[in-house]
């Protein structure tokens, strides 16, 4: 991975940041925005990050745990979905959107007719970029001309995952895609920053 040789015996959300692992950050954050039940959908040497916690209890949440057997992010979520409520928020295992409101965004998401709705932090000058924002309206995805990005967190209602195929590697480009396509993806575009652990730039 972009995180080698870090990863080669470390479960990449499990990498420590600042003396903690990574995941314990999102997990806490996840919490104080009253977020109370949370899915890990865990695969390479998972077992770190479960064994770590467990139930959850140290970062104040119940988990539950959902093998990802290498089927992209939405593949994933899609095996995970006799857990998940029927409105859920995906946060990205190397994503930590912690300037994020949290509270405006599931507004933002109430207020469209969207099945999945994205938070976006808009700069042209990235190279990172897969949004196309034109006054706060989202007109392309993974095209020429994106000027901004997807920060990690996705509000998703799970009638959503009856668009990803069964039994097929499914990432987050094929699921934008997708939505995009059927007019059921929307933004929400915040100015605050967000981090993330996706290089050893980001590091």
């Amino acid at each position: 991975t972009r995180l080698a040789p870090l990863t080669d015996a470390t479960a990449k959300s499990m990498i420590p940041v600042a003396g903690r692992p990574f995941i314990a950050r999102q997990l806490e954050w996840l919490s104080w925005w009253g977020f109370d039940e949370v899915v890990l959908c865990i695969g390479h040497l998972g077992e770190q990050i479960r064994e770590y916690f467990m139930d959850g209890g140290s970062c104040d949440v119940s988990i539950e745990y959902a093998m990802d057997d290498h089927d992209g992010v939405y593949g994933a979520v899609k095996n995970a979905a006799e857990v998940l409520d029927d409105e859920f928020m995906l946060v990205y295992g190397d994503s930590y959107p912690v300037h994020l409101d949290v509270g405006e965004f599931i507004a933002s998401y109430m207020d469209s007719d969207s099945l999945m709705h994205i938070a976006a932090y808009i700069d042209a000058a990235r190279d990172d970029n897969n949004l196309q924002i034109s006054n706060g309206i989202l007109t392309g995805v993974d095209c020429p001309g994106v000027n901004a990005i997807d920060i990690g967190a996705t509000l998703l209602d799970r009638q959503a995952l009856e668009y990803i195929p069964k039994y097929t590697s499914f990432s987050t480009g094929d699921m934008r895609g997708v939505m995009m396509s059927n007019r059921l993806l929307d933004v929400y575009v915040t100015d605050e920053l967000f981090y993330h652990i996706g290089d050893h730039d980001a590091l």
